[in-house]
This record gives structure tokens, C-alpha cells and sequence, in this order.
């Protein structure tokens, strides 16, 4: 948390203005909203995840996808 108070301190006195509408604008994608997207597209003939071997996206850091264009 004092981070980003520091941040947003720092943010506000370089730009003189609120980071408000910085903050709301990004937008972080969670893996599935990810992969549900690229499969309109491609197909994944693919998968490995690291560090675990196990299929889980919140167990593990990286998703390596194979792709191919359907």
C-alpha cells in the first residue's frame, strides 16, 4: 500500500493532475478472458505451464500456448 501511495505522489506532482483516470483506463485481462479471445482466431494445439505441470491458472506464472490459425 505504500507504493502505491508513493506512486500516485509521484504520479500527481509530475503531471499535476489526479492518476484517477490513469488507474481506471488500465484494464488487466485475466488468462481465460486471454485465451477465450485468441480462440476466435486461432486454435491451441499446445499447452505448457510453468513452474507446475498441472493444468491451473492460478497455481502457475507462465502459459505457453501453441497456436495455429483455424
Amino acid at each position: 500500500m505504500m507504493h502505491e501511495q508513493v506512486a500516485k505522489t509521484h504520479f500527481e506532482n509530475k503531471y499535476k493532475q489526479t492518476c484517477e483516470w490513469f488507474v481506471k483506463s488500465q484494464n488487466i485481462n485475466m488468462p481465460s478472458e486471454i485465451i477465450y479471445e485468441l480462440e476466435k482466431h486461432l486454435k491451441i494445439i499446445h499447452r505448457k505451464w510453468y513452474p507446475f505441470k498441472i493444468s491451473s491458472v492460478n497455481l502457475n506464472l507462465f502459459i505457453s500456448l501453441a497456436l495455429i490459425p483455424l
